[in-house]
């Protein structure tokens, strides 16, 4: 039941977001996305061919426009976004090596981060602790970590045999949903998956102060 005029409009930007989502021009097909204060940037699909296009969704007004184009055509479900110092960085996403891109939100441009090419086919990322996560596509394990000043690094983590359905960043801890693991946390000081529930169904959490396991029962 709508009680006031503000509950209306908030009613009508959800509608007006809900129809955008599902909307033929809205990138789909494994397109990574980030968010920059109250925008997201979602590279275009490219399929069947790579795109330089970019789609930036407005949460404010509830509208999506199409930003200014990446220098390097990129396969959306192969490349790598992460967001550092406020920065959007695009690793990867081509046949062969490329150049990592930088876009700058202020002045709305896309420049090359650097002179080294790199090559990276990662259907998932998150960006955390000024690091850019990539998941390998083959092995479905965080591959490697980029970093503006030190470039592509080895994370090397186990290889997992279960596929990874999403991956997110959530108060500074990346997040990955499962198919049979359901839902897990990464470790990036021991570089591991750690389960948040165990086979008696408790909440578990590490203390990194204290370096040792607690579990409580979830509320």
């Amino acid at each position: 039941m709508i009680t006031s005029t503000h509950d209306y409009q908030v009613e009508q930007r959800s509608c007006s977001l809900a129809g955008l989502l599902t909307s033929p021009h809205f990138p789909t097909f494994y397109s990574s996305g980030v968010s920059v204060g109250s925008e997201i940037y979602f590279p275009d699909h490219g399929w069947p061919f790579p795109s330089k296009k970019v789609r930036v969704l407005d949460t404010r007004s509830g509208t999506i426009r199409m930003g200014p184009s990446m220098k390097v055509a990129r396969w959306a479900h192969k490349e790598s976004m992460g967001v550092v110092d406020g920065k959007i960085y695009v690793i990867g996403g081509t046949y062969g090596k490329n150049q990592v891109e930088v876009f700058d939100p202020e002045t709305q441009t896309w420049e090359f981060a650097g002179e080294e090419k790199v090559q990276c086919n990662s259907r998932f990322s998150g960006s955390l602790e000024d690091k850019v996560y990539m998941v390998d596509l083959e092995h479905g394990r965080i591959s490697a970590a980029y970093t503006p000043r030190e470039g592509i690094s080895n994370v090397a983590t186990e290889s997992q045999s279960d596929k990874m359905n999403c991956l997110c960043v959530v108060e500074n801890v990346i997040y990955a949903c499962f198919k049979r693991s359901g839902l897990m946390w990464f470790d990036t000081k021991l570089k591991v998956w750690r389960r948040l529930v165990d086979s008696d169904g408790k909440v578990i959490f590490y203390s990194f102060d204290a370096e040792k396991w607690r579990s409580t029962r979830g509320s």
